[in-house]
């Protein structure tokens, strides 16, 4: 019963992915019943499944090979019995990317001297593909590098000097540098596979940087009451008596 769920998945021609079994008899019950686990896929075409048996019996490779919807039905079973123990369906979506998306960059502000990381994600009909190893190229460009600057990695902090530039990582940093307004573009050049060929998608963010020192911030008359000083209290009753 630990299995029964519906578990989906979204992928693009040409993808490899992967999926773990989690749960259900240990390996020495499955030797002592003669329990093992079988897998079974409705639509072949559409995808190919490995067992890596190697690493681990509960997890497999998943390639998606073609557009469409195909069931993989896993399944604990009693080898000589034909008894199933438990069970759990994964449904395989596969489909061509027909949007991208900036994750939490859309009219973002943020304060000069901020490290944020960009994250790019391709979706089907608004659903984020799942993660996976796809020939997907990433055209970053922030319409000004003196207010937002971008960087390839946490590891090298290596700034890059153009505007623009390739990157095979669907992630990337960014800083605020100076107060200003900034566009940053990003284009997904998908490669699918050889029935699919090429496809390229494209989205805007619009990024606010501001000083917190020069910007002023609204604050409530009751916030005012509750930090004022000696000082500020002589200088309200006065202001106040006035009026």
């Amino acid at each position: 019963d630990v299995y029964k769920r519906q578990v989906h998945g979204v992928l693009a021609p040409g993808c490899i992915s992967s999926l773990q079994i989690i749960g259900g008899p240990s390996e020495i019950s499955m030797k002592a019943h003669s329990i093992e686990l079988f897998y079974t896929v409705k639509q072949e075409r559409i995808i190919d499944v490995k067992q890596l048996v190697k690493t681990d019996r509960n997890m497999f490779e998943v390639d998606a090979l073609d557009i469409g919807e195909t069931d993989i039905l896993f399944e604990v079973r009693n080898v000589q019995t034909n008894e199933v123990f438990a069970s759990v369906s994964v449904k395989a979506n596969i489909q061509l990317a027909n949007s991208v998306t900036i994750l939490g960059m859309y009219n973002r502000v943020l304060h000069v001297g901020t490290t944020v990381r960009l994250i790019a994600k391709a979706t089907y009909g608004g659903v984020s593909f799942s993660p996976s190893i796809c020939s997907f190229h990433y055209l970053w460009s922030s319409s000004d590098n003196g207010v937002l600057k971008m960087f390839k990695s946490t590891s090298e902090q290596q700034s890059i000097q153009a505007q623009q530039f390739y990157d095979m990582s669907e992630a990337v940093n960014a800083t605020a540098l100076s107060p200003g307004e900034v566009t940053i573009e990003l284009k997904i050049r998908a490669n699918y596979s050889r029935y699919y060929g090429a496809a390229e998608h494209v989205t805007v963010a619009k990024v606010f940087v501001v000083d917190p020192l020069l910007t002023p911030i609204p604050v409530s008359y009751t916030h005012l009451r509750a930090h004022e000083t000696g000082r500020n209290l002589v200088c309200r009753l006065l202001l106040e008596k006035k009026k």
